[in-house]
């Protein structure tokens, strides 16, 4: 969280959920952590693009677990690297 707490000047605090205890795949409680921030429409979601994701699984649970709660998932923008290579993803969930 620290690129997006000095890039708001310390507004921002974003709530990590994404889990560090494996890079191989995400632990058993991911879904039921990221679950409950699913309930509020205003919640975004920042996700790294699939070409940086260091995590794997995260991105694939997190989006299976928004259709299983009948949300899509809605890329609001792109941000990326100075030569156009896409970096992070802001993503929002709206009812299907």
């Amino acid at each position: 969280d620290a690129p997006v707490r000095f890039l708001s000047a310390g507004t921002v605090r974003p709530i990590e959920v994404f889990g560090y205890a494996s890079p191989g795949a995400p632990d058993a409680d991911f879904v039921a952590r990221v679950r409950p921030f699913f309930a509020n429409g205003d919640n975004v979601y920042l996700l790294h693009a699939p070409a940086f994701d260091v995590f794997a699984g995260r991105r694939d649970a997190f989006f299976a677990a928004a259709a299983a709660d009948g949300l899509e998932p809605v890329l609001e923008q792109t941000f990326t690297q100075r030569d156009g290579t896409p970096l992070v993803e802001l993503w929002r969930l709206a009812p299907h």
